[in-house]
């Protein structure tokens, strides 16, 4: 064979080689040990993990807050968690067509001071339990505009200024308390002409 055409064969041949990545076989390779798997069974999954029966509940109350008549509803539930002191309680008013008028969340242990399933209801039943009058039961501003009234105690406080809270305790707005903390209270009220759920005040901390 010519120089020429043999130099032509083998660029040929080491480009198709090239191509097929070999042209031999390769050499026999030992299999790699398949490296040890551990079974999603054998983890427990926290959030597939069971969750008590007793922590996990809902109350609801239907209360007369923006009416005269009974007709809102007051609910009171606990989010599921693997253990009743881990739960998230969150507190939910609706007026009667079910629109959310206010909402309120804590952790379980902001809101008691126990742990047990016994704890959490009791926790719950107070918050379904939780006093509706009229914002004349409020404590009177009868100090300086610029200081909160005693009875807020040392850590109480409003949002409002000294003549709109008044206001609202001259009109007999509709108030609903109910516990933030083991030991704080917060104090809605309720504008029946534009529909305004507010935070009348705040007692503890």
């Amino acid at each position: 064979m010519p120089v020429g055409a043999r130099a032509a064969a083998m660029v040929l041949s080491a480009f198709v080689c090239a191509g097929l990545l070999a042209c031999s076989p390769a050499p026999p390779t030992e299999p790699t040990p398949a490296e040890p798997t551990q079974s999603s069974a054998a983890v427990p999954d926290a959030a597939q993990a069971p969750v008590p029966a007793d922590c996990a509940l809902t109350l609801n109350r239907t209360i007369a807050f923006t009416d005269p008549q009974p007709g809102d509803t007051l609910e009171a539930r606990s989010l599921p968690a693997p253990r009743c002191d881990e739960a998230v309680l969150v507190l939910t008013v609706r007026d009667r067509q079910g629109s959310v008028l206010h909402a309120y969340a804590a952790p379980f242990a902001q809101l008691s001071q126990g742990a047990s399933p016994s704890a959490l209801r009791a926790t719950l039943e107070r918050w379904a339990s939780a006093v509706i009058d009229d914002a004349s039961a409020a404590p009177a501003w009868s100090g300086p505009a610029g200081a909160y009234p005693e009875a807020f105690g040392p850590n109480g406080s409003t949002p409002l200024i000294k003549s709109t809270y008044e206001g609202v305790r001259a009109q007999k707005r509709p108030r609903l308390c109910y516990p933030t903390s083991y030991e704080a209270t917060a104090c809605l009220y309720f504008e029946a002409e534009s529909g305004h759920v507010g935070l009348l005040y705040q007692t503890g901390q």
